[in-house]
């Protein structure tokens, strides 16, 4: 009996004991864990990183070898050159002067140089020697020159005149009026000249300066003591004031105060220039204008 009951007794700690079946037993202790599975398969690559900040500066390198030294450069052949100067010379002539010539030199600090002409504009004719051009001398008045200089070192500008000036009277003779009020009372001026000293005649010129509102209105008529007579100028319509200039057969450069009269070269040539000669000075219109003789002067060119 007590046997009995023992092994029931043990058969109950361990569920076996016949009889209606007994509630679950306690929960059993946790098993070992058990070993770990094979690894998985590698995941997607992850976005790159940002940049790492620079580096510390490496070493300064080794200094360099010096070159050689270079060859001494050569002194240029136009260091030190001074400036040119160029000048013009001979360049005021007389009328109708035969063979007349100017010359252009050029110098530095060190003498004359052997400098290439070049003419802006007008360029004169040259002459028989290096450096020499000829003057046209058939015309009365200035022309103008420019010139470059060229040494192949130095440049210089240069601009000058060339002057032609009426030939020298032999007789110059100053007139006396016979009244020097040019109006309605007195409209002609009669003015004459008393010559000496001039056998025979080439060729005369005057001079007259007489102030008038309207110029227009004078005549001019010149008379030799042989009544050899040229008419100057006559009554114009022009408004131009005075009659100030010089009355010439010579050309000129410009027609200020100049007054070409192709005549007086030929109408009085071959004549005796003694006696008195005549300026008959007429105002054609002394109801509107009036004026004023100052004086006048008769040149003469004798042979």
């Amino acid at each position: 009996m007590k046997k009995t009951l023992m092994i029931c007794l043990l058969s109950a700690m361990v569920g076996a004991c016949g009889g209606e079946d007994g509630g679950p037993g306690p929960e059993g202790p946790q098993g070992p864990v058990g070993e770990a599975g094979p690894d998985g398969p590698a995941g997607p690559t992850g976005p790159a990183g940002d940049e790492g900040p620079q580096g510390p500066q490496g070493p300064a390198g080794e200094p360099g070898q010096d070159g050689e030294t270079g060859e001494p450069g050569v002194e240029g052949e136009c260091d030190g050159a001074s400036a040119l100067i160029v000048e013009a010379n001979g360049n005021t002539v007389e009328f109708g002067a035969a063979d007349a010539v100017f010359t252009l030199n050029v110098t530095n600090d060190d003498g004359p140089v052997d400098a290439d002409i070049i003419w802006v504009g007008t360029d004169p004719e040259e002459g028989t020697n290096v450096g020499e051009y000829l003057i046209d001398t058939s015309v009365v008045g200035i022309q103008s020159y420019s010139v470059i200089a060229d040494d192949g070192c130095r440049t210089a500008n240069y601009t000058f005149d060339v002057e032609v000036t009426p030939p020298t009277p032999d007789v110059t003779v100053v007139g006396t009026p016979d009244v020097t009020t040019i109006d309605g009372d007195t409209p002609i001026v009669t003015v004459t000249f008393d010559v000496t000293g001039c056998s025979v005649v080439e060729f005369v010129g005057l001079n007259v300066d007489v102030t008038h509102v309207f110029r227009g209105d004078l005549i001019f008529t010149l008379t030799a003591p042989s009544a050899e007579e040229l008419l100057l100028a006559d009554s114009a319509f022009d408004s131009t004031d005075d009659v100030v200039g010089y009355f010439s057969h010579l050309e000129a450069l410009t027609s200020e105060d100049y007054f070409l009269i192709p005549d007086l070269e030929t109408t009085f040539s071959g004549i005796t220039g003694d006696g008195t000669w005549t300026l008959v000075i007429e105002d054609d219109f002394t109801d509107f204008d009036d004026g004023v003789f100052n004086s006048a002067s008769l040149e003469l060119f004798c042979e």
